[in-house]
């Protein structure tokens, strides 16, 4: 690769798709060994994504316990060990949200060329920085990685938020961080957001497959290991913004509503001070849940009117 504008290296990948129950599969043409037709063949690859769901499974065990599962290597396989013995805080919710699943899967696309695609993965997310910006982008890194050994403030909010799926700095603008239970509705709704756009964020990663700051810098040391898929672009940004565009879009007027965009952010921009995400990542995460925001109203707008209720 040359120059900013050069972006070789980053062929899409359009062989990941999400199916009407909420799993993720690849798409892989083989041949038919009876007719010699070439045929398309799925191979679900949920659990082998969900990285994510991996922490959250950590997180919902005592805390000192999932911070130090979280810092010793193969920390994804040993949260995904304990699947069966221990019940998810606020993570994996998959039956929960299966309904706004299969929903975006049976969205219409309108365009008969390419019937297999689905609306949502025509949205016009740019491609990465290419070399010049990358290089940029790592000495920035690195400024971030020696800033972080002096902040603990920041440090502990890195912890905090391992995963996306935990609510408490969403939940604390709107001032009911320990008033959950008297937000059932608004609970759900952020439940649900978090949990469609954890799934339709993957899709996008395999599209882009770029490799995490250190795998391009190995002098870069994470604060905490890397997830097992690709940074471009950021998951907890997309995710977290994409809570912000719901919750604004239902109660619009409640204190707090908007700081959320600020929360979404600041979260983001933790995970590039823990060397898990480049600049990039962030923005781009900022610009895709812009863009879905209006399949993610169609999808959830029985929740958002249910959570739209709570506070008016």
């Amino acid at each position: 690769m040359s120059g900013d504008g050069d972006r070789t290296g980053y062929v899409e990948n359009r062989s990941l798709r999400l199916t009407r129950t909420g799993a993720l599969v690849t798409i892989q043409v083989g041949e038919d060994p009876l007719s010699g037709n070439r045929s398309s063949v799925s191979l679900v690859q949920a659990r082998a994504l969900g990285g994510p769901r991996a922490m959250a499974m950590a997180m919902a065990m005592s805390r000192p316990q999932a911070m130090a599962m979280a810092m010793r290597p193969g920390a994804m396989a040993m949260a995904m060990a304990a699947d069966s013995q221990s019940v998810p805080a606020f993570g994996d919710a998959v039956l929960s949200t299966w309904i706004e699943l299969r929903e975006i899967a049976l969205l219409d696309s309108g365009d008969r060329d390419t019937p297999s695609k689905y609306p949502y993965e025509r949205l016009p997310l740019a491609l990465p920085p290419g070399r010049e910006r990358t290089t940029e982008e790592i000495y920035e890194l690195h400024e971030k990685e020696r800033a972080l050994r002096r902040d603990r403030l920041r440090q502990s909010e890195v912890r905090r938020q391992i995963t996306a799926n935990d609510p408490i700095d969403l939940l604390r603008p709107l001032g009911i961080e320990e008033f959950a239970s008297a937000f059932p509705a608004t609970i759900d709704l952020i439940q649900t957001v978090l949990q469609v756009t954890e799934r339709v964020g993957y899709v996008f990663k395999a599209r882009f497959a770029r490799p995490r700051p250190n795998a391009v810098d190995p002098t870069l040391r994470p604060f905490l290991p890397n997830p097992p898929h690709a940074s471009y672009p950021s998951n907890h940004a997309f995710q977290s913004f994409s809570v912000a565009h719901a919750i604004n879009r239902a109660i619009p007027e409640i204190p707090g509503a908007i700081e959320l965009f600020h929360v979404a952010q600041r979260i983001g921009e933790n995970r590039e001070y823990a060397g898990l995400h480049y600049e990039s990542d962030t923005r781009a995460g900022e610009e895709l849940a812009r863009m879905f925001a209006p399949y993610l109203f169609q999808v959830c707008r029985y929740k958002m009117a249910a959570a739209q209720r709570e506070w008016y």
